[in-house]
């Protein structure tokens, strides 16, 4: 994932041109300025990568 912009207090951010993957149809968006990124948002931004909440879950665990 890459940084894209700022659209107010809301990074945007997407996969790099010519990634295996693609575009997404949607980026992924937080805000940044939170320390604490909201259930729906996190939500949202995994099914929009494809990813589950399981394998979420589990990435983070190997952080």
């Amino acid at each position: 994932m890459i940084y894209i912009r700022t659209k107010g207090d809301h990074d945007i951010w997407n996969y790099p041109d010519h990634h295996p993957r693609g575009k997404l149809l949607r980026p992924v968006t937080f805000r940044g300025k939170d320390k604490d990124i909201p259930v729906d948002h996190i939500s949202t931004n995994l099914k929009t990568l494809g990813i589950s909440h399981t394998q979420f879950e589990q990435a983070i665990k190997e952080i």
